[in-house]
């Protein structure tokens, strides 16, 4: 690829991670229940899903075994736990944590390596978790003047289950490179999305029953078996940006893994998440930031570089 191709690429991520920060927020402030929760995340998987065909007619359609199959499901299921995690965590937490929290998933495939796939861990990836840590914790401290609450116990859990299911999403991928190495990504990708369709919708489905058992103390009623939530439209508008978004950034990333090394590639997406995800949460949602937490986004990204230089 020419230079000017690698620029607009990635001058075209940036603007999809506008795209899915302004959506993630918007839709975590209107997702109030599980119903909601199930079909939105089934409306905009299925979106991308059906985005990522376009993908696959490009570079045909093969690459249908059992253990893309398997994988795939897999990264389903990961999928659907990090989507509940974030939109649960982004009502009490602020967006640059959550979007931290999910960057430093790379830590685990780093740890996990060791035992798994046989890989070193330097001295210089210790210490960068050790700074990511601290990044962590800056992230966390008021101002002297921020009048906010203190995030609850169960969104720090929200925020921990993130960071590993973000970390066990690059295990599995790197499970995938090993067990199909010349396997179909886009097939691997139209997979995943279309599955975490299918398990959200019937997790809806399953949720409406309880609720329509619930309703009628245990009877079923013969003209109103299933009562599913309907979607406003500020959620079909988020889900179906949020969904175009996610499929051209993994299109993008995906080519241009092609010509630049992970190494490189990883931390500038990671910074390009990170800044984009800064000034939404400033300007659109009115988010503040004091000194500490500029701080704590700088070396929680050096630490990220770190991991993989």
């Amino acid at each position: 690829m020419e230079i000017s191709e690698i620029v607009i690429c990635f001058l075209l991520i940036a603007c999809m991670r506008v795209a899915q920060s302004f959506s993630g927020k918007g839709a975590s402030n209107l997702v109030s229940n599980k119903g909601l929760f199930f079909q939105y995340g089934a409306f905009y998987q299925a979106i991308s899903a059906i985005a990522s065909l376009a993908t696959l007619a490009i570079v045909g359609f093969n690459g249908f075994n059992l253990p893309t199959l398997i994988c795939s499901f897999i990264n389903a299921l990961l999928f659907a736990t990090s989507l509940y995690c974030s939109l649960t965590a982004m009502k009490s937490a602020k967006m640059i944590v959550c979007s931290m929290f999910s960057m430093g998933g790379i830590v685990i495939p780093c740890i996990v390596g060791i035992f798994l796939f046989d890989e070193p861990m330097s001295l210089q990836k210790w210490i960068a978790i050790a700074i990511f840590l601290f990044a962590v914790f800056l992230l966390n401290l008021k101002g002297k003047n921020e009048e906010s609450k203190k995030m609850k116990p169960t969104t720090w859990v929200l925020l921990f289950l993130l960071f590993t299911v973000e970390g066990l999403v690059l295990i599995v991928q790197k499970y995938f490179a090993i067990l199909v190495p010349n396997g179909n990504v886009a097939t691997f990708s139209f997979l995943t999305f279309s599955l975490n369709a299918i398990i959200l919708s019937l997790a809806s489905v399953v949720n409406a029953f309880l609720n329509a058992k619930n309703n009628e103390e245990g009877q079923l009623s013969s003209t109103k078996l299933l009562k599913f939530e309907k979607l406003p439209l500020p959620l079909f508008l988020y889900g179906t940006l949020l969904g175009i978004a996610i499929f051209v950034i993994n299109f993008l990333v995906t080519t241009l893994s092609k010509t630049i090394p992970s190494a490189q590639l990883f931390p500038i997406s990671c910074a390009i998440s990170i800044a984009v995800t800064t000034i939404v949460s400033m300007l659109r949602f009115k988010e503040k930031l004091n000194w500490k937490n500029i701080v704590g986004i700088i070396i929680g990204l050096v630490s990220i570089i770190m991991l993989n230089v």
